[in-house]
């Protein structure tokens, strides 16, 4: 599984990778009760994460090019903070413009 750690996550949704194709990026509860950041590329099953015994609590952070209303508030100190490009935060979202 493509687990990633908060910097990766902020990397890959700043665009650092994106010859790599990574298409949606999860949090999820893990087996061992902690919350986990995962990463789907093009070539993998977009819903892995959903369909994997695994992992539980299974939602998207970032998606389509887009934080989702649940990643404005999961990276919301690093928005506030200016290490998120503004132009994948979308409109309308709390911490968007």
């Amino acid at each position: 599984m493509g687990s990633i750690n908060h910097d990766i996550a902020i990397d890959i949704i700043n665009g650092k990778y994106d010859d790599d194709k990574p298409v949606k990026i999860v949090s999820y509860l893990n087996a061992w009760g902690s919350y986990t950041l995962a990463v789907v590329f093009a070539h993998d099953n977009y819903n892995k994460y959903e369909q994997s015994p695994a992992c539980q609590e299974v939602e998207a952070v970032f998606k389509g090019g887009m934080l989702t209303y649940l990643g404005t508030g999961y990276f919301e100190e690093e928005i506030a903070a200016g290490l998120i490009n503004a132009a994948v935060i979308p409109a309308g979202s709390p911490t968007g413009k």
